[in-house]
Order: structure tokens, then sequence, then C-alpha cells
């Protein structure tokens, strides 16, 4: 029977697959890592640049170029202070208080809104030294022991100073030797021939030998001779003396801010004044009583009893400009100090005594 007979319905002939070709045998072998040295070296370095801030542009506004520099601003320095002339001083006759050493009075056209205070009309003249005294310093006459307790009558009084009512060093009335060193450290800095000068022109021995000696800051001193040299220095500097002293007391009063009294007073607004003014009267004088009172918000009386009233020339211009420069230093640097009363109190020591009312009329 033929094969093809012999198989099922259901059966197909095929023909096997032919065997599969033989292939090349391969093995897989991981390639082994790049070798690497630890540690690592360092990375290479970077240059370094510096960067400095390009100029500002010019300017001729002068204020914007001083905003736009980088440095900062000096430190203030009380040897370099300067103060506002009031507007009553004869500015043909004025020299500023500066760094520079007195020999003429240089114009100024400098305007202040401090007015000068002034005694009544009975001490008017003898207050305010207009003009300089055409006679020489040396001319004074000497220092007498003859209580010499009241204030000049008439302007032509100039030399009020020349004769101490007490001998100097034993007045009762004192301050504390900061002022003494002020008008010596001014005298030093600021006049021609420095305090040697300044002793030559002092009326009398017993001056001389009371500024010779050594003033501490803390301790008592007389306050007579003080006010005497101090008018005999607006005469050497040609400055008026209520002009020269209101400056004494402003500068005094920067000083004392910045070191002596600079926990009382720094840090502090005006609002509180009057309450802190008493403490501070009691540290710097050893005689008067001190108050103050607020009328207004803006408004303060002094009243300051007990002031020997031949110290009123120099003392109450002088009074005038430390409280002014006191409020300024609180942030009231347009405030007016004013004159409102001097009264006759009393006596002590033998010379008549005084009570000073004050207005300050605080402004921004």
């Amino acid at each position: 029977m033929p094969e093809d007979l012999r198989m099922g319905p259901f059966e197909r002939r095929t023909t096997p697959p032919p065997p599969v070709a033989a292939t090349e045998r391969t093995s897989w072998v991981p390639v082994s890592p790049e070798r690497q040295s630890w540690p690592p070296p360092a990375p290479a370095p970077v240059e370094r640049q510096s960067w400095t801030p390009a100029p500002p542009p010019p300017s001729t506004d002068r204020a914007a170029a001083e905003r736009a520099s980088w440095a900062a601003p000096p430190a203030p320095s009380f040897d370099r202070q300067t103060f506002n002339i009031p507007p009553s001083a004869d500015r043909s006759s004025v020299a500023l208080l500066s760094s520079e050493r007195i020999s003429a009075p240089p114009a100024s056209d400098t305007k202040s809104t401090l007015r000068t205070s002034r005694p009544p009309t009975a001490l008017r003249g003898s207050g305010t030294l207009s003009a300089v005294s055409e006679r020489s310093l040396h001319s004074v006459a000497p220092h007498s022991s003859a209580p010499h307790s009241s204030a000049p009558h008439s302007s032509s009084e100039r030399q009020w100073y020349a004769e101490v009512p007490l001998r100097p060093g034993e007045g009762p009335f004192q301050i504390k030797g900061l002022a003494h060193r002020g008008l010596l450290h001014y005298c030093q800095h600021r006049v021609d021939g420095g305090i040697r000068a300044f002793s030559a022109a002092l009326p009398s021995k017993p001056m001389r030998d009371f500024f010779a000696q050594p003033f501490l800051a803390g301790s008592f001193y007389d306050l007579l001779p003080l006010a005497a040299g101090s008018a005999i220095v607006s005469e050497m500097t040609r400055i008026p003396l209520d002009v020269f002293a209101q400056q004494q007391g402003r500068a005094q009063a920067v000083h004392d801010v910045q070191n002596a009294y600079r926990a009382l007073l720094q840090g502090r607004t005006s609002d509180d004044f009057h309450l802190r003014l008493r403490p501070l009267a009691s540290r710097y004088y050893n005689f008067g009583e001190w108050d103050v009172t607020r009328d207004e918000r803006n408004r303060l009386r002094i009243h300051a009893r007990g002031v020997p009233t031949w110290l009123l020339p120099w003392f109450t211009p002088m009074l005038s400009g430390y409280f002014a420069g006191l409020v300024a230093a609180m942030g009231k640097p347009h405030s007016q100090v004013t004159l409102a009363a001097n009264r006759r109190e009393g006596t002590a020591a033998g010379l008549p005594l005084s009570t000073l009312e004050l207005d300050i009329l605080l402004r921004d």
C-alpha cells in the first residue's frame, strides 16, 4: 500500500525542521571601572576678584555728594564746636568761638533765634559790653579788700569785674570745677598767648593765684573769680560779654551732655526736663534754690533764687545759654530763653541776692 494511503484523515505529513545552526559561544565579562586614587585631587584654584564700587557721578549738589560718600562722619568735638551769635550782637566786634586763635574780630553774618537775655533797666547797661573798651587790660585797678557788692549802674562802668567783692577762693558761692577748666581750655586753644596772656591780664595776684591752681572737675570752687575771669577773656577776644557768656554756657552744656552728666541727660527728651533740672542744679552749684514749672506743653519757667547780684551781668546770659544748649541736645534746637523777671531778695556773706525767672519756649 502506498505510504500516503496509510495516513489518517487528520494527519499531515510534515518535514522535520532543519537542525539549528551552531552559533559561536560568547562569554560576558563586565568591564572593570577606571581606577581612581583617594583622596581626589583638589580643584584648581579660582582667581579671586575684588569688587570696587563705582565712584558716584559728579554732582554740583554738595549735600548730595556728602550723602553719597562712604566715609563716616567725624566724631563730635567740643574743641571745634561753633555757636551762633544773637541778632543783637554788634557784628563788627564779634569773633566766633572757633578752633582758630583769635587775633582780630572777623565779620560774621551768622544769626540765631536765641534771644539775648538782659537784666532790667537798672542793670541793663552793665550786663552788656556792646563795644570794646579802649583802655588797656593792664590799667585795671588792683584788687581791693573792700567789698564791692553791687552791680554797676551805668554803661560806663564796664570793668565792674576789676574788684571781686570777696577774696578769690574764699567766697561761699561755688560751682563745679568743670566751668573753670572750660574757661582755661578756651584760653589755651583760642586766645593769642594762651593761659599766660590770660594770667597777665588778671587784675591782682590773688586772682592769678586762684587760676594757677589745678581744678578738679568734680570739686567745688569759687564762682566770683570765674565771672570776673570770663569778663576779662571777653575783652581780650573783643566779644561783648553777654554774647561771650551765652556761648560759654552753650559750650558747657554740650560738654556736660556728652561727658560729665551723660547718664542724666543723654538720650532723654524735653518732656521730663523739668523733673531732672533740680538734681542737675544741685550737682553743679552749692548755693541757691532751683525750681522749674511747665506752664504749657512747650513752655517752661525756671526760678533761680539766692544768686549774688554782683554776678548778674555774666551769670544771666551764661545761664540762658546753658539751658538753650541743654534743650537743644534734647531735640529742641530752636528754643528761646528769655529773662522774665529779676528781683532783689535778701543778702548772704554781705552780698545782695537776686531771684531770676527764665522763660524757655521749646521749639523743634
